[in-house]
C-alpha cells in the first residue's frame, strides 16, 4: 500500500483527534474534582534519554564484541569451505575421494548456513533483551523524577515509528521547566 497524501491527512487528523481526546480528558479530570489541584504535566524525550544513556554505550560495546566474534566464526567457516573446494580441485571428478569431499562440502555449507541463522537469532535476542532492560531502567528513573518533582502525568515528546519517516508528536508544546529530559539523563548517570 502506498502512503499517499490522503493517508497523510488521515494520519494527521488521527493524531489531532488523539491530542484532543487527551486534552479533553485532562480538562475533565481537573474539572470534575474541584477540591484537588489540577494535574501537573511534564514531557520527556525518551529517544534522547536512550541515546544519552551511558548504559547504552556499554550495551553497544557488548553487542559489537559479539558481532565481531560471530563474523570471525563465519569467516573461519568460509575458509574451511574454500579449503575443501581447493582439495576437490586436485582430485579427478567422479572419484570416490572427490565424491566424499563433495558430500562434506555440501554438509559443511548447510551447517554454516544453519549456524549463521542461529547467530542472527541470538543477536536479535540480545539486542531485544538489552534494550528492554535499558528501557525498564529509564522508565524507573522517569517515575522517580516525576514523583520527586510532583508531576502527575508524563507525555513523550515524540515517537518515531520504526522503519518509517513518520514522527508522532504527543507533546506539541511544553515550557522548558516541564521538560524533564535532562533531569532524567542526569539521574541515569
Amino acid at each position: 500500500m502506498n502512503f499517499t497524501s490522503s493517508h497523510a491527512t488521515r494520519f494527521v487528523l488521527g493524531i489531532l483527534a488523539v491530542a484532543t481526546i487527551v486534552g479533553v480528558t485532562i480538562t475533565t479530570i481537573g474539572a470534575s474534582n474541584w477540591s484537588s489541584p489540577p494535574a501537573r504535566v511534564c514531557v520527556v524525550d525518551l529517544e534522547k534519554v536512550f541515546d544519552s544513556s551511558p548504559q547504552r554505550s556499554t550495551m553497544e560495546d557488548a553487542l559489537q564484541k559479539r558481532d565481531e566474534e560471530i563474523k570471525a566464526l563465519v569467516k573461519q567457516g568460509k575458509q574451511q569451505l574454500e579449503q575443501i573446494k581447493a582439495e576437490m580441485d586436485l582430485l579427478s571428478p567422479g572419484s570416490e575421494e572427490h565424491q566424499r569431499l563433495n558430500r562434506s562440502l555440501v554438509q559443511k555449507r548447510a551447517d554454516l548456513q544453519f549456524q549463521s541463522e542461529q547467530w542472527e537469532r541470538e543477536m536479535e535476542g540480545r539486542i531485544f533483551e538489552m534494550r528492554k532492560s535499558l528501557l525498564q531502567e529509564i522508565e524507573a528513573v522517569v517515575n522517580r523524577v516525576c514523583e520527586s518533582e510532583g508531576f502527575d502525568i508524563v507525555f513523550q515528546r515524540e515517537f518515531k515509528i520504526p522503519k518509517t519517516a513518520v514522527v508522532w508528536n504527543t507533546a506539541f508544546f511544553a515550557r522548558p521547566e516541564y521538560d524533564i529530559t535532562e533531569r532524567v539523563i542526569a539521574a541515569l548517570q
